[in-house]
């Protein structure tokens, strides 16, 4: 390629917004290239109005190369703009628009540049996108790098290219275009496609990976991208809209790359979980619909089917609305005398053949092997499903698994068929094989089945799980039950080490090892506790106390950071061990039980990343103490077949009932009514002048969630209602009077979801805020004479000390809408105190109360008597008594 009109071989474009702990890696992942970085290289940093420390580390670097380091600084404007304006002191013949926060592999610029001289006919190059830190794998677009090759869109239309900074183009068609400002999420694509329409070509590069990083911190906009069905219909005016008038206006139709780079686009839009409910009348409705239709009538029903990562039910509602036709209308069954097949306006999407099982539970107990699972099928209400146990064939009782529903805009499109098999394993000699079946209208077929990644087995690997007399292994075609004998186990361990090794890495290997080999010096039962990774003062805590205290068999461990304020409180209380540390590593596989107040998936995972090879050495069994009493409909998240809880401990009747119910999956003696462990501590023996606001959090607003289970700060934050009204709410100048009045102070404790958030809010001499670890909650409880809250679960411990509570709703619609779905509990029904919804009621209330002297009225006294099933201080007695019964089984 020809360089001399060129200063340079490459440009490389950087916008620069709040990058300071990525940056350095971002330009040293450029200097450190193959390709002579001097000679070659010019990058051009715009500081798009960066907040941060981002232009000192800029200036570090242009000060140690200043021929070929440019640094601009602009007012924001989004990094549209601060791309086009890099563009305009582009000298290189290759110009590149990285991401401040991505990685180069060192052999990029080099590769590139010899495809750019091999093939003349190409202006742009791309890359395999991979991702790393916060998420690990591949972009779902890599599938078109099966080789180094040059790609022609009207040949192979499918092999789309969305993504800029993976993107390499020739200096005179880079800047024949530009980046449209107006687009907020997807400007790359819309640049992309503008630049690929000019030659119908460009090149892949398999041999060389683009390092993408998804941030364990601060969320970039592609990870807090909104899929509301509001910014759907932006993203057509104006993205879409713009990327089907580029080909309408080149060629006179939407070419079929055009096309699929539409679906691609859309179909994340159908895949979520908003529902047409939000739109405020049905005239907005018919609107939606109505431009949703007008794209799809560019687009053809084959290029929809094609699309590889969506569900098959979905890719149907898309057809159904863009002919506004039923699907009976659109589906033909056809049956022969060994297949059923499945065709959409003549196309064949499906046949009985590719039925598949889900299998996301998978345990052993008493020697009985439990399997759950579930199948999406579109032969409704018509397959028998059976399983093969050796030479026993049994028919299986189709259970409901609404929460595997496939759904699209709040319609449901398809229900989940579930399984939920227990097999008494008997007379077993060497092995026995288990295989499924599955019959619709006389036709039977074996159901092929998958481990999801809530089981503990995966095909693909040498993995098994071994408890009881019993070792489970999963091969293509079943599942083999062989006998848990030493010989046996120590060739199947011996077999995954040896899988390790080759795959994955010593370091991997030897850990594995390592647990095994420590574990036989444990004889005795192994409880581990657990609350938060970073703070105690919850269930585990109480439940640990309380365990310490008893003489019996079993080796108690509390897990905590060891930078968490509690951590040397309960080195006093027993033995704790580090989270994240080696030996709760090891202690987790050799676990009999694991206690905890919380569900998070850091919890049950201190291998991060590595866990997938230690997963199956998990036989512990969940008790599960809960953080407070279950009001909300938090089925999605706390189903039997989610965690597979073993004791569900509750305090009330109404949630048993509750958790039986089939969205839950429980059985009788899962759920045990105890009262929480918590509820012991709690005393009316000190009461000061106080009063405590303590809000829930908001699933909107909380940042991102790191490994170790802390929260990022949310910089949008400040922009929310929730912080708006309680920030103005503890500053009101008519709280402030009624506190001096009557000489009260308030404390204005953050939810734990949200404690990062500290520094937005604005205290006083009358309101103090804290984070929740600055204090301990039964303490709080004690001191304070009145609680004011929203839908925290803290009421249920306030209320137990029969005080005052006023609930202070100011989002009921958007929280029941957004955060939790509403259940049983109803705070105007069954609550322990007023509902408020503005500030002037709930100061009116406030005022009230004081009057009062804090009176718990008899109303809600009557409704405490009959809420709590006990209220004797013996809660922690209860539970330990039950998960010894669970040992003894």
């Amino acid at each position: 390629m020809n360089q001399t009109k060129h200063e340079f071989k490459f440009s490389i474009i950087i916008p620069i917004y709040n990058v300071e702990e990525y940056i350095e890696d971002t330009i040293n992942s450029i200097i450190n290239q193959s390709l002579s970085f001097k000679e070659n290289v010019q990058i051009i940093l715009v500081n798009d109005g960066s907040p941060d420390n981002s232009e000192k580390k800029c200036l570090e670097f242009k000060n140690l190369y200043p021929n070929n380091i440019y640094y601009y600084k602009k007012e924001n404007g989004g990094v549209s703009t601060a791309r086009n304006f890099g563009m305009k002191f582009a000298e290189g013949a290759v110009v590149n628009f990285l991401d401040s926060d991505d990685i180069l592999h060192e052999n990029t610029l080099n590769s590139v540049w010899q495809m750019f001289e091999k093939e003349k006919q190409i202006n742009l190059i791309s890359l395999p996108v991979y991702y790393f830190e916060g998420k690990q794998g591949e972009h779902f677009l890599n599938y078109k790098y099966t080789d180094d090759q040059v790609i022609d869109i009207y040949d192979t239309p499918s092999n789309i290219q969305f993504h800029v900074s993976s993107s390499f183009i020739r200096f005179e068609k880079a800047t024949m275009f530009s980046f449209d400002p107006e687009i907020k999420y997807g400007e790359d694509v819309e640049y992309v496609t503008k630049v690929i329409l000019e030659d119908g070509k460009f090149g892949v590069l398999k041999s060389v990976p683009y390092y993408y990083r998804v941030r364990n911190s601060e969320s970039s906009a592609m990870q807090l991208k909104s899929h509301d069905l509001n910014s759907f219909s932006q993203n057509i005016d104006n993205l879409v809209t713009k990327i089907l008038n580029q080909s309408l206006n080149k060629f006179g139709e939407v070419i079929p790359y055009v096309q699929y780079v539409i679906m691609y686009e859309l179909q994340w839009k159908f895949k979520t979980k908003s529902s047409l409910s939000t739109l405020p009348n049905k005239e907005d409705l018919i609107a939606f619909f109505d431009k949703v239709r007008k794209v799809l009538d560019y687009i053809n029903p084959k290029v929809i089917l094609d699309q590889r990562f969506v569900d098959l039910y979905i890719k149907l509602f898309i057809i159904q609305i863009k002919f506004n036709e039923p699907f009976e209308q659109l589906l033909k069954y056809e049956k022969s005398k060994q297949n059923i097949n499945l065709k959409v306006l003549g196309h064949k999407v499906h046949d009985l053949s590719k039925e598949r099982l889900y299998i996301d539970l998978v345990d052993i107990n008493q020697n009985q092997l439990q399997i759950a699972g579930y199948i999406n099928s579109p032969f409704q209400n018509e397959i028998k499903i059976t399983a093969n146990l050796g030479k026993k064939q049994f028919e299986i009782p189709i259970i409901k698994r609404p929460h595997k529903n496939v759904s699209s805009w709040g319609y449901t499109l398809n229900n989940a068929y579930g399984i939920n098999l227990n097999l008494p394993i008997e007379n077993l000699k060497k092995y026995k094989k288990l295989t499924f079946n599955i019959e619709v209208n006389g036709i039977k077929k074996k159901l092929k089945y998958s481990f999801t990644g809530k089981s503990r087995l995966k095909k693909s690997h040498q993995s098994y799980y071994a408890k009881d007399s019993l070792v489970l292994t999963g091969t293509k075609d079943d599942i083999v039950i062989t006998r848990n004998t030493k010989k046996n186990l120590f060739k199947k361990e011996c077999r995954r080490l040896a899988e390790i090794y080759q795959n994955v890495d010593l370091s991997t290997t030897i850990k594995r090892f390592s647990f095994n080999f420590l574990g036989l010096f444990y004889k005795k039962p192994i409880f581990l506790f657990m609350d938060r990774s970073h703070q105690a003062d919850d269930n585990a805590e109480v439940l640990f106390n309380y365990a310490n205290k008893q003489s019996d068999r079993v080796n108690k461990y509390f897990i905590i950071s060891k930078d968490s304020p509690d951590y040397l409180k309960m080195k006093k209380r027993g033995k704790v061990v580090k989270y994240y540390s080696f030996k709760h590593q090891m202690l987790l596989t050799q676990a009999t039980q694991v206690i905890s107040s919380h569900f998070d998936n850091y919890l049950f995972n201190p291998y991060q990343d590595a866990r997938t090879h230690f997963k199956d050495l998990l036989t512990f069994d969940y008790i599960f103490l809960q953080h407070g009493i279950l009001k909300n409909d938090l089925s999605h998240w706390l189903n039997k077949f989610n965690k597979n809880i073993k004791r569900f401990i509750v305090s009330t009747e109404m949630e048993r009932r509750v958790l039986l119910d089939d969205t839950y999956g429980y059985s009788e003696n899962e759920i045990v009514l105890t009262g929480l462990p918590r509820f012991d501590r709690l005393f009316n023996d000190h009461v000061n002048n106080q009063i405590l606001i303590m809000p829930t959090w908001r699933t909107t607003l909380r940042g991102e969630i790191m490994a170790d289970g802390r929260v990022t700060y949310n910089r949008d934050f400040i922009e929310s209602d929730y912080f708006n009204g309680y920030n103005n709410l503890i500053n009101h100048p008519e709280l402030i009077e009624l506190l001096a009045k009557y000489n009260y102070k308030a404390l204005f404790v953050l939810h734990p979801s949200l404690d990062s958030q500290i520094q937005d809010f604005q205290d006083n001499e009358y309101v103090q805020v804290v984070t929740s670890n600055q204090i301990q909650y039964h303490k709080e409880f004690k001191r304070s004479s009145l609680l004011i809250t929203d839908y925290s679960s803290v009421e249920f411990d306030f209320a137990y000390l029969k005080k005052p509570i006023i609930y202070y709703q100011f989002d009921q619609d958007k929280f029941y809408s957004e955060h939790y779905s509403a259940s049983y509990y109803n705070h105007q029904k069954h609550g322990f105190g007023s509902v408020v919804t503005d500030n002037e009621g709930l100061l009116s209330e406030l005022e009230n109360k004081f009057k009062n002297n804090f009176e718990f009225e008899h109303v809600y006294a009557n409704r405490l008597n009959e809420f709590y099933y006990y209220n004797d201080h013996n809660n922690s007695y209860r539970v330990y008594a039950e998960m010894m019964k669970l040992l003894d089984n």
